[in-house]
């Protein structure tokens, strides 16, 4: 039987379907929720992060800035400019490469934020100035700051809160921040959240940080006094802090010794390693002091000062300085020696004052109202007197342990330097008129060789007189007039004229200006009778020469001059060999007339001859009458010539004894020891000759006094006189760069004299050396066996022999003078012993910046080389062969950008170099070598050469 089975189809109903779409749509949505929710979440959280953030931001700024507080600060500024409910101005060194310590200010911006939805946010904002104000950045710190949400208390070192704005910044001891941070975009909330943190702040340098951070104060001893500059304190370690928990000696930094004349404004004079417990400030100045030690801890807080009060005086005065000099050089610049001494001949080891004083009168006591400065330590001052045209007079005390001394003598000095004398006289007779027609040039310099412009002379005063060297009879020529007619002279008379210069402040030439001295013979006209005979005629026999001497012709109204006849025999006067012509010779009176009688030297005769002299006086007809000739006279050369010379350094004066004194050297050139036996010097001043010395060291080998030399007691000697010396030996090594020093002392100033020096050894023979003795602003021998004046920068320095000597080898070693010079013409002998190079230095104005000159005799050469701004470069080089351990001269004229070196009287370098200083001082330096020096000399104006 056939059974039909039917089956069902796989799949969802309708109903099925519809249920499960219901159930997605119910996970869907829940799912949704649970994202939106997570996302929210994290939203929340993110913002809540931000304002976390912003508010940790902002309170680190301010209180890592304010920790450091007071630190770097100038000790005249408060720490603390304000301090205000919601900003704060403090001063800290927070920026190494601004100098000084900066002005820090922290605030809200009143703008709020622009850049947020948020219309109640804005930024803190970090402003920093130099010390002067000057702003150096405004930058912001943190955002998201409620407006307003910046909150600042401050509280003493008690705990105690203080008003707000605090009235005494001072008396702040820590500071508690609270900063409110806000969302800068709102999040599905009805407002903006907010939060808020806070920190208190302890910072480092504030004298009232609270007890529960400070070290206890160490406690120290009354202090005692190594001398009357110095005063010690000894002091115990601290163990707890001021609340009175234990301070662990690790927790402890260091201590702070300071130092201040005000118990509340002290400066930190230096900080000391926590194992010291006493320390010694010295080197204190006259009065009372306050000195403390505080207690410093490894988190930068210090705790309160142990104060001592302290007295500086001492019991015993220092001495007078021996010697003053002044020089007007814009102002009027004062020095003086060192005092190194108390009256008790102990030495000055404590810091010295030197109290200068200035007077219009002489002889004035110093007192407060003539006080003008007091300076520490330094020996030259610069002064500027309120008047021109006075003179001033100065004095110097000196001062340690609070105790003045005597004061110095009292030199003085004439504002401007007086004119020098004027020059070229020249004067022509009027004859029949009894006048004289004279003329002459105005100077051009000052006695201190400063400049003297024409509009500045007022007058020329000329002396007139038939007495030489008188000053009875004068006329003022006014203005600048360079020359007048001298009327009412008598005729049949010899007039000696010479003149000196009036400035507009009324000074008038301090010098003699005989020098310049001319005469003039008025007559009145031809006398048909022949001139009276010269009388007294002598001959001295010299080397190579013959010196004559005869009485002048005073009675011949038309008198002219001389005629002097010479041969080889007598009664034959056809003599042709000497250098100033064949015989006859014709002289006028004025060209042989000096100081009372005629002189007048045959010269370039031959040695071991006879020569025979005689003289006539002729008068002024044309053709002109001869008198009879003189007695003749005769007499034979020298048959061993002198052969001594000056050696090649300048001839200069020493300011140490006011220029009246006269520094030059001599030497043989006969190849073997030289005898000098005679001296005669003769020079255009009215100074007298007092003593000679010779030698090194220098002794003397004449005296006016009779106690050295061949001439007995005698009164100081003039110009032309002959010096009887006791007999010396100039040797044999002598040479031109190198001779034996030779001084001569007079009874004045004798600077810018000319001087003509005739040596004679015991046989008769006879040479002549000529120089000008220049200003010498420093001349030092080392004789004395000190380098007063002169300053080691570092070396190994001494006078030993006479001479200057540097020992050490090592690297560079230097020395320079108390002086400033523009230009200047700085000399001297210099001796390599051992190792490179010795150097002279000049324009010295700091230790890393100068000129300098020397030699090298490892490699023969000489150098011009400069240091600027530390480094060394060589600017020209001379090779030529140099001994190691032999003496040379070396002379360096420097003027404006140019240098001129010598060696042994030759120039063999000469730079311009413009980045030369156009002042410094001169001194000495060496380059890994052992050197010494002597004989140096340096004259304030370069010498033309």
């Amino acid at each position: 039987m056939f059974r039909q089975t039917h089956h069902r189809k796989a799949g969802f109903t309708l109903i099925e379907v519809l249920v499960a779409l219901v159930l997605v749509a119910i996970v869907a949505v829940s799912l949704s929720q649970l994202l939106q929710t997570g996302q929210r979440s994290h939203a929340v959280s993110k913002h809540l992060v931000d304002m976390q953030q912003n508010a940790r931001i902002a309170i680190s700024s301010i209180a890592d800035d304010f920790r450091h507080v007071s630190y770097g600060k100038d000790p005249t500024q408060p720490s603390i400019f304000f301090a205000g409910p919601d900003s704060i101005v403090f001063v800290a060194d927070m920026m190494t490469e601004t100098p000084g310590a900066e002005l820090i200010s922290y605030f809200l911006s009143p703008d709020g934020d622009p850049d947020t939805p948020n219309p109640n946010d804005t930024v803190l904002i970090k402003a920093v100035a130099d010390s002067s104000g000057a702003p150096i950045l405004v930058e912001p710190q943190s955002y998201g700051v409620v407006a307003g949400g910046l909150s600042i208390r401050y509280f003493n070192g008690g705990g105690e809160e203080l008003p707000n704005p605090v009235p005494q910044p001072e008396l702040i001891g820590e500071m508690l921040i609270e900063v409110a941070t806000t969302e800068t975009e709102r999040w599905k909330q009805a407002d903006y959240a907010q939060m808020s943190l806070s920190s208190t702040v302890y910072p480092r340098n504030l004298p009232l940080t609270p007890a529960r951070s400070r070290p206890s104060s160490p406690q120290c001893s009354d202090p005692i006094y190594p001398n009357c500059a110095a005063a010690k304190l000894t002091w115990e370690t601290p163990t707890t802090y001021t609340d009175g928990t234990e301070l662990d000696f690790a927790d402890i930094s260091h201590f702070n010794f300071y130092l201040g004349t005000d118990p509340d404004e002290m400066d930190v004079r230096t900080r000391l390693a926590k194992t010291v417990n006493e320390w010694i400030v010295s080197e204190l100045g006259c009065g009372t002091y306050w000195i403390a030690v505080s207690c410093v801890s490894q988190s930068g807080v210090e705790s309160h000062k142990c104060r001592r009060q302290i007295a500086v005086y001492g019991d015993l005065l220092p001495k007078s300085t021996e010697s003053i000099w002044l020089t007007d050089s814009t102002g009027v610049v004062i020095e003086w020696a060192p005092v190194t001494q108390f009256e008790n001949d102990e030495p000055i080891t404590v810091p010295l004052d030197y109290t200068l004083y200035r007077s219009e009168i002489p002889g004035f006591v110093p007192d407060d109202a003539s006080r003008i400065a007091t300076i520490g330590g330094a020996t030259r001052y610069h002064d500027s007197p309120p008047d021109v045209c006075t003179r001033y007079y100065y004095a110097v005390t000196a001062s340690a342990c609070c105790r003045e001394g005597a004061p110095s003598g009292q030199p003085s000095i004439e504002r401007p330097s007086p004119p020098q004398c004027p020059t070229a006289l020249a004067g022509a007779p009027i004859e029949g008129a009894g006048a004289i027609d004279l003329t002459w040039t105005h100077p051009i310099q000052r006695d201190d060789l400063s400049f003297l412009p024409l509009e500045e002379i007022a007058a020329t005063w000329v002396y007139f007189d038939t007495i030489p060297g008188s000053t009875v009879r004068s006329v003022r020529i006014e203005g600048q007039a360079t020359g007048t007619r001298i009327e009412g002279l008598s005729g049949c008379a010899t007039y000696f004229l010479h003149a000196k210069t009036e400035d507009t402040c009324g000074h008038l030439t301090s010098a003699s200006c005989l020098g310049n001295e001319i005469s003039v013979h008025l007559s009145d006209g031809c006398d048909p009778e022949a001139p009276a005979q010269p009388a007294e005629l002598a001959l001295t026999p010299l080397d190579e020469r013959v010196d004559l001497q005869w009485l002048p012709n005073t009675v011949d109204c038309d008198f002219y001059g001389y005629r002097i006849l010479y041969g080889t025999s007598s009664g034959d006067y056809s003599g042709v060999e000497a250098n100033e012509g064949r015989s006859p010779i014709t002289v006028t009176a004025a060209e042989v007339y000096s100081e009372g009688t005629c002189r007048f030297s045959l010269t370039g005769l031959s040695a071991c001859e006879t020569y025979y002299v005689t003289v006539a006086a002729i008068d002024q007809c044309s053709p002109p009458h001869a008198s009879p000739t003189a007695d003749e006279v005769s007499g034979m050369t020298a048959c061993i010539p002198c052969e001594i010379s000056a050696s090649c350094p300048s001839w200069v004066s020493s300011p140490a004894l006011a220029h009246q004194d006269l520094h030059l050297e001599i030497y043989t050139q006969s190849g073997g020891d030289e005898t000098l036996a005679r001296l005669v010097p003769s020079w255009n001043s009215d100074a007298r000759l007092m003593a000679v010395a010779y030698g090194r060291p220098l002794l003397p080998i004449w005296s006016y006094d009779g106690s050295s030399g061949e001439n007995g007691p005698v009164d100081p000697q003039p110009s032309g006189a002959t010096i009887d010396l006791s007999d010396v030996v100039v040797p044999s090594w002598t040479s031109l760069e190198d001779g034996q020093p030779l001084a001569l002392f007079f009874d004045r100033d004798v600077r810018d004299v000319s001087f003509d020096l005739q040596f004679k050894n015991p046989t008769g023979g006879f040479c002549t050396a000529q120089d000008v003795n220049r200003h010498g602003a420093i001349f030092d021998d080392f004789d004395d066996g000190n380098y007063y004046g002169w300053h080691p920068l570092s070396g190994n320095w001494t006078c030993t022999a006479g001479e200057l000597y540097q020992s050490s080898i090592g690297s560079n070693r230097l020395m320079v003078s108390d002086r400033i010079f523009t230009n200047v013409t700085f000399e001297g002998k210099v001796r390599v012993t051992s190792g490179t190079t010795a150097w002279f230095v000049f324009r010295h104005e700091d230790g890393n910046n100068f000129h300098l000159a020397g030699l090298t005799p490892s490699t023969d050469t000489v150098q011009l080389a400069r240091v600027r701004y530390g480094k060394f470069a060589q600017v020209a080089a001379y090779n030529t062969p140099l001994e190691m351990d032999s003496w040379y001269n070396i002379k360096i004229v420097v003027a404006g950008h140019t240098a001129s070196v010598y060696l042994d009287c030759v120039k063999v370098l000469e730079e311009t170099d413009y980045s030369m200083m156009f002042s410094g001082r001169v001194g000495f330096r060496t380059s890994s070598a052992a050197a010494r020096w002597d004989d140096v000399r340096c004259q304030a104006a370069a010498i033309p050469q």
